[in-house]
């Protein structure tokens, strides 16, 4: 489940006092131990200089994580009698609570009534793609159902060229799912998307794709 909107909110209200205040070491062991993040994120996170870039990378990768990543911290400084009172705080952060967007809304009457059920072919793979931002493809390798070492593979395949990874991710993803691959099931990948990292792709693009298909 992908990290609430109102919890990543929380998260980032108290930022500062994150950044400042924490040491991460029994923290982080616990989200490897709890499958959150695995040793490449301990080994990002442990790169850094200081404890405070430590801390700014670990709230990173804590935003981009899902909902277990949260309970997890939050349980971990409950834990801890020196950060009971972050934990408390966090938890006590007033936010908006956001209404939770359908995917009818956010298709609109783009969608061609008759195309839902389209079978996805390589040319169509090639216009959707263009929606995908490089730079956020493990997102949507996740919503499309590839582990962190699967997409990582397609990266370094398309080292010097990311455009092409987003590509050969939805090949992949298509021929892995067969004949089940529609037009309306990547629409709904790409909202998943979509809900977790507005940034993850390009809705103008995914627009401009469905009206050529």
């Amino acid at each position: 489940m992908p990290l609430k909107k109102e919890d990543a909110s929380r998260i980032k209200k108290n930022y500062k006092n994150i950044i400042e205040n924490l040491r991460l070491d029994s923290i982080l062991d616990q989200m490897i131990e709890d499958e959150v993040f695995d040793l490449d994120d301990l080994e990002k996170i442990n790169s850094r200089a200081t404890q405070k870039d430590k801390n700014r990378e670990f709230v990173t990768l804590l935003i981009r994580s899902h909902q277990k990543g949260y309970e997890v911290f939050i349980k971990c400084l409950k834990e801890d009698d020196s950060y009971k009172d972050i934990a408390q705080q966090i938890e006590d952060t007033k936010v908006e609570i956001i209404q939770e967007e359908k995917i009818e809304d956010w298709i609109g009457d783009r969608m061609p009534s008759d195309k839902g059920g389209k079978y996805l072919k390589d040319i169509d793979l090639l216009c959707f793609s263009k929606a995908i931002t490089p730079a956020h493809l493990q997102i949507v390798g996740t919503c499309l159902g590839f582990s962190k070492v699967d997409v990582e593979h397609i990266e370094y395949k398309h080292l010097r060229a990311p455009e092409a990874a987003c590509h050969d991710l939805l090949v992949k993803w298509r021929n892995k799912l067969g004949h089940s691959a529609t037009v309306e099931k990547l629409m709904e990948i790409f909202f998943i998307a979509h809900k977790n990292t507005s940034e993850s792709i390009h809705e103008e693009k995914i627009w401009d794709a469905l009206e050529k298909i």
